[in-house]
């Protein structure tokens, strides 16, 4: 009998029944989901599976003529093991049919007078068991393809594949030193090593370049000659570079179709990281030029500072490598908190954007009331860098800034504010912004005082180690106090600088 089509889609099921058939609306439920076979006996039921199966589920009865009903699941489950077989039962013992369960013969087991919606339900079950088997069965055969595969792949190979193996294991070094690589040069450096390495020790040349007049070289391997090899460093922006490979004086030394897919490589892979070291340093000059901005904005509304954020960016990292360098904080000072010390501290008076001009700009001195407000400025200056922080969770200067501005008026004895913070609860960050800030501040000219000498203002300093300052910071001050004044000097304002500064009592510090 020739199906139609829609009868063809659906999943196919046997019924193994004795004389005594199914109910009618049973069968009429069965055979809307169902395409349905049917088997009269036990005989039947083993040639029909043989001829038309294997069928997804076979359903049979415990009294199915020819056979008992778990008898039958058996021997169609050993010649169809994809079969899920479901038994409608009467009278058999527990131990049978546990044991049909459990050998897998049986999935489901109903009662003979169960409803269509329970046999229904079975067979649904039935049917995603088959499906769950035929997956499982499709994903052994594929990896028992591909383990054959390997095998006869590793028989051919041999030689060749331990000798990818080794290239493998050294582009994925250089690929690690790269992304390792924190500049141009050592970019070079790691890019010059790992191709005079691939290419059995040949000698090496590594030329990069880009923008403002930036051009760095490496070179490794022995003394090259006149023969050389030449792969530019091409990407989107143009050439950034050009490497330069000998070829030996003598014929014969030429690179191979392996060396060349090599060097290949490795230049595609550096060329992306001159380019991205090129956008990063673009980026990071773009980015500090706006916090200058972002900082002058409140310098430009108090007072005539001249170059007071270029100066107090230079004693902190001037601070901080000084106390590396005497093994103090080692915890905390490392290349990306002095790095990111340096591009937040001019952030340290952000606040006072939110300070009202009556009060910034008073020339006289400021009443207990506008002090209360005056001294406001550090928490505004944290609450804004924080808002920040919310959409640039990981920046580590915003975290650097947001200390700065909110502790850089503690004091080491407990005694400034906004929180009285005391000693090393004082984030360190601030603590150097408050040495370098006071120092500038004292031996800056402004219009309302003269400016004190680099001598006093190293005194008065020495005479704050532990009230006003972090004992540790002013002895790394101390230490490095003449290249303190040189930057002074290299950094000193110009009469123009201060030209327009609204006159204040040089008392009044704020």
């Amino acid at each position: 009998m020739r199906l139609s089509p829609e009868a063809q889609t659906k999943q196919r099921i046997l019924f193994v029944v004795d004389a005594q058939d199914l109910p009618s609306a049973a069968k009429h439920l069965l055979g809307e989901r169902y395409q349905v076979a049917e088997a009269q006996d036990a005989a039947c039921a083993l040639n029909l599976a043989r001829e038309q199966g294997p069928f997804p589920v076979v359903v049979a009865r415990q009294r199915a003529a020819g056979a008992s009903g778990i008898e039958l699941l058996r021997q169609l489950r050993a010649e169809h093991p994809g079969s899920v077989g479901v038994l409608l039962t009467g009278e058999v013992s527990m131990q049978q049919l546990m044991d049909a369960v459990q050998a897998g013969h049986v999935f489901r087991y109903l009662p003979d007078a169960a409803s269509d919606e329970h046999l229904l339900r079975a067979v649904d079950e039935s049917l995603r068991h088959h499906a769950e088997l035929e997956s499982l069965r499709l994903g052994e055969e594929e990896l028992d393809f591909v383990r054959e595969s390997l095998h006869s792949l590793n028989d051919v190979l041999g030689e060749r594949v331990a000798e990818q193996a080794s290239l493998l294991e050294r582009l994925h070094r250089y690929a690690v030193d790269l992304s390792a690589a924190e500049s141009m040069g050592r970019i070079a450096e790691v890019t010059a090593q790992a191709i005079s390495g691939l290419l059995h020790g040949r000698g090496v040349h590594v030329q990069l370049w880009g923008d403002r007049d930036l051009s760095v070289a490496a070179f490794h391997g022995p003394e090259m000659s006149a023969n050389l090899h030449e792969e530019p460093l091409i990407t989107r922006d143009g050439i950034l570079g050009e490497i330069t490979i000998d070829l030996g004086a003598r014929a014969g030394k030429e690179l191979s179709e392996r060396d060349v897919h090599a060097l290949r490589s490795i230049t595609t892979s550096c060329a992306v990281a001159v380019r991205n070291e090129l956008r990063r340093g673009q980026r990071d000059h773009a980015q500090q030029a706006m916090i200058l901005a972002l900082a002058r904005l409140s310098e430009q509304r108090d007072e005539a500072t001249g170059k007071h954020l270029e100066r107090v960016s230079s004693y902190c990292e001037l601070l901080a490598e000084g106390l590396r360098e005497d093994g103090c904080y080692l915890s905390e000072i490392d290349d990306p908190f002095i790095e990111n010390l340096v591009r937040s501290s001019p952030l340290h008076d952000i606040g006072k954007v939110g300070i009202p001009d009556a009060i910034l700009l008073k020339p006289g001195k400021l009443t207990p009331e506008e002090w209360n407000i005056m001294r406001t400025h550090a928490e505004l200056g944290a609450h804004t860098i924080e808002s920040v922080m919310h959409d640039f969770p990981d920046q580590g200067f915003l975290v650097c800034g947001r200390d700065i501005a909110r502790g850089h008026h503690e004091k080491w004895d407990g005694s400034g504010y906004p929180q009285g913070l005391r000693g090393e609860a004082i984030p360190l960050a601030a603590r150097i912004v408050a040495l370098a800030d006071v120092y500038d501040a004292l031996t800056s000219a402004r219009p309302y005082k003269q400016p004190w000498s680099h001598a006093d203002a190293l005194k008065l300093i020495l005479e704050q180690s532990g009230k006003h300052f972090d004992p540790k910071v002013v002895a790394a001050f101390e230490k490095r106090a003449e290249e303190a004044d040189a930057i002074r000097a290299r950094l000193r304002d110009t009469q123009e600088e201060l030209t327009g500064a609204n006159a204040r009592p040089a008392s009044d510090a704020r």
